[in-house]
């Protein structure tokens, strides 16, 4: 096991490329993530439309392969909308649980994904609060090349037509199948997402998961945090909060995504100042997805880094 060098001149945060042997387990990226709420759900239109836009936009060219039915990694056709539309549409269309993943490449350490699932069968009283999901991850790459600001057109632009509860944009870890290789990294760098989508929206219902450098609040949850004046008053002038589609807040801190540095003490102070405003709604998720140094499931760590960035 080995790691390629770390370059913390890189612009926006550490380029990250973790290695096992000849094999890419870990790499940096930025994630932008979507909770839908499930029964709006049954409508393709809006998924089918993220994927469009997407491909249109800051993912143009990014996305290679697919994940089929069966589990194997297969090249995306010339037409990748026929793909979404095979696996979006007409499997929402015919009452099926829906789960597209896709690719840049067909080994781990994919800097560019995206993933739609959406599950219309569940009747297990369990899980009452579980959340559909849409989330594109792209390269820091992407952020040099086209702006931030475009990255920020692409979440107003979902957020006017998605029906989001909760959504956020952070610089994130792509770990696969290797959850333990990440470890280092985030007790270096707090600010650097790596939820599992799939874990968390099992019962995330109307709330947050922590502090992001783009928070999305649909319009319950804006309305429990008390709305854009409110959320103006408690956060420093820093974070500019704004309204965002469907009736619900955005709230972007600072000018760029920051991941912190505890070696170098920094803590991120204005995710801290985020994060405590945001505390009493949030919830560790039921459904672990940490791991420790010899892949077992770690309820205890999880809870730690869900709470990273509060004071006490």
């Amino acid at each position: 096991m080995k790691d390629r060098p770390m370059n913390d001149k890189y612009p926006f945060w550490p380029r990250i490329e973790h290695m096992r042997g000849q094999l890419t387990t870990v790499v940096d990226s930025l994630m932008i993530a979507f909770f839908l709420n499930r029964d709006q759900c049954d409508d393709p239109g809006p998924a089918e439309r993220a994927f469009a836009e997407f491909f249109g936009g800051i993912g143009h060219n990014k996305l290679h392969f697919f994940v089929d039915e069966e589990g194997y990694t297969e090249p995306l056709p010339a037409t990748p909308m026929s793909i979404v539309q095979e696996y979006v549409v007409e499997q929402t269309v015919a009452g099926e649980i829906v789960d597209l993943v896709l690719l840049d490449t067909e080994q781990p350490g994919n800097r560019c994904q995206a993933r739609y699932f959406h599950d219309p069968t569940i009747s297990n009283p369990k899980w009452p609060d579980k959340k559909s999901f849409i989330w594109f991850r792209v390269s820091q790459d992407m952020l040099l090349q086209g702006g931030m600001d475009e990255v920020l057109s692409f979440v107003d632009l979902l957020s006017g037509f998605l029906p989001y509860s909760y959504g956020y944009v952070s610089p994130a870890l792509s770990y696969g199948h290797f959850f333990s290789d990440v470890l280092p990294y985030i007790r270096r760098y707090p600010g650097f997402d790596v939820v599992s989508q799939a874990a968390v929206a099992s019962d995330l219902n109307d709330r947050p998961l922590g502090a992001y450098w783009v928070n999305i609040f649909g319009p319950r949850l804006s309305d429990t945090l008390g709305g854009l004046d409110a959320l103006r008053a408690m956060l420093p002038k820093e974070a500019r909060v704004s309204p965002c589609g469907g009736e619900g807040t955005r709230v972007v801190l600072d000018q760029a995504p920051d991941v912190g540095d505890v070696n170098r003490g920094h803590n991120l102070p204005l995710y801290r100042a985020l994060a405590a405003t945001l505390r009493p709604h949030m919830r560790v998720p039921q459904i672990i997805y940490f791991e420790d140094e010899y892949g077992m499931a770690d309820r205890a760590a999880q809870e730690a880094w869900h709470n990273r960035l509060f004071d006490d």
